[in-house]
């Protein structure tokens, strides 16, 4: 399992070899879910399946999924999580910084 960060967001990330699929939890101060995201193919054929590069990816994609599942318990992500104005989405890092907790 790893851990990734976006501002107060907290994503865990962990590939199930099993399924074919990695199991995400988001969690903010407010609440968390847990979502599903399967691998792109792209991101299958250029990585491995548990490779940090992955992961980065992966919990990329999870905050998005997140952040429909969390509205519907009236909790916005975006409160909690660093997401980029100029289109990239969102940010995630490796470690929890500086930056993270300057948006705490």
């Amino acid at each position: 399992m790893a851990q990734r960060y976006s501002g107060q967001a907290i994503i865990a990330v962990a590939y199930s070899d099993k399924d074919s699929a990695y199991k995400c939890r988001v969690g903010t101060p407010e609440g968390s879910v847990s979502v599903t995201v399967n691998a792109s193919p792209e991101l299958a054929r250029t990585k491995a399946a548990d490779s940090p590069e992955a992961y980065d990816e992966i919990a990329h994609a999870a905050l998005s999924f997140a952040e429909d599942e969390l509205a519907n318990s009236g909790i916005s992500l975006a409160e909690y999580a660093l997401f980029e104005p100029d289109g990239s989405g969102w940010t995630v890092t490796r470690t929890k910084d500086a930056s993270n907790e300057d948006s705490e």
